[in-house]
C-alpha cells in the first residue's frame, strides 16, 4: 500500500482539452465583445478623435452630454418610443393570437388570410 506522502507528491494535471475546444469561441468574444467594449470605456474618458491620439479628460465628456439640449430630445424621443412600441409588439400579436382561435362567423377567410405569405 502506498504511503500517504507519497500521493501527496503527485500533482494532479487538468486535462487541456476542454481549453482546446472552448479556445475559438473565447477568442471571438474577445475579439467581438471584450476588445470593443474596454476600447469604448477608455475612449468616454479621453478626448480621442478617429486618427488622432487624445488625451485623458475625466467626466468632461459625461458632464457635456449631460448638458446637451440634443442629448435630452434624443434620450425622450427614444423613451416614448419604447413605451410604445413595446406594448404595441406584445400586445397587438396576441390580440391576433386570439382572434385566429375565436369561432365568429367569416373567420375562416381572416385566419386563410393571415396565414397566407
Amino acid at each position: 500500500m502506498a504511503s500517504s506522502s507519497s500521493t501527496a507528491r503527485v500533482r494532479r494535471q487538468l486535462p487541456t482539452s476542454p481549453w482546446l475546444f472552448a479556445a475559438p469561441g473565447l477568442l471571438v468574444v474577445g475579439v467581438f465583445i471584450l476588445y470593443p467594449f474596454v476600447s469604448t470605456v477608455v475612449n468616454a474618458f479621453t478626448d480621442r478623435r478617429t486618427l488622432i491620439p487624445g488625451t485623458f479628460v475625466g467626466l468632461a465628456n459625461f458632464r457635456e452630454l449631460l448638458h446637451d439640449d440634443m442629448f435630452w430630445i434624443g434620450l425622450r424621443n427614444s423613451t416614448l418610443y419604447v413605451l410604445g412600441v413595446v406594448p404595441a409588439l406584445v400586445l397587438l400579436p396576441l390580440l391576433l393570437a386570439l382572434l385566429v382561435q375565436k369561432n365568429i362567423p367569416g373567420i375562416t377567410f381572416f385566419r386563410s388570410a393571415f396565414y397566407t405569405p
